[in-house]
């Protein structure tokens, strides 16, 4: 019984020392995990701040050259803008849409939008062919060359909407006075 007895502290000696080292390298699992988690938020903080200071400079630029632009020339602008875009791709991606609003807004396009059918613009309709012929559909990346021509011309056709219901309330306040 005595021989047992010492047999079982020992094991429980060994299991105890293990267990103890096992606890200091789950702790030092736990510690590096957490570093690495700190260091790569730091690292995305620092990169979508860059971004969005890239992207504020970019929207500035956009709104002024704009004023120069023809419609096509603003998606043509637009379309070369993506694809040479500092920010993070994502950030670039999403702002495809405000840019070309920056792009239009440099310039009164009423004269422009009163000759835009609006009849395919809520459908994918809108813009296909012009994407289409700007080749949009071939070759490397197509699919999101198509989502970025697509969300250009979404936004013409947004553009477009927003003035044609601008001066339809004009004319019928213009009819009710």
């Amino acid at each position: 019984m005595d021989k047992d007895t010492k047999i079982g502290a020992d094991e429980r000696q060994d299991f105890e020392a293990l267990a103890a080292q096992q606890r200091r390298g789950g702790t030092w699992v736990i510690g590096l995990l957490l570093l690495g988690s700190v260091l790569i938020g730091v690292v995305s903080y620092i990169q979508f701040m860059r971004s969005e200071e890239l992207l504020h400079k970019d929207f500035g630029q956009m709104r002024t050259r704009g004023a120069q632009l023809a419609v096509e020339q603003c998606v043509d602008e637009v379309l070369i803008w993506h694809q040479t875009c500092g920010a993070m791709g994502v950030l670039c991606d999403k702002s495809v849409g405000r840019m070309m609003e920056m792009c239009l807004d440099g310039r009164d396009r009423s004269s422009y939008c009163a000759t835009v059918d609006l009849t395919d613009a809520q459908t994918s309709g809108y813009g296909y062919l012009e994407c289409k012929d700007r080749g949009m559909h071939e070759g490397q990346q197509r699919r999101r060359k198509k989502k970025v021509c697509g969300t250009a011309y979404r936004a013409v056709a947004y553009h477009c909407e927003q003035i044609q219901k601008k001066v339809e309330a004009r004319s019928t306040a213009e009819v009710s006075q």
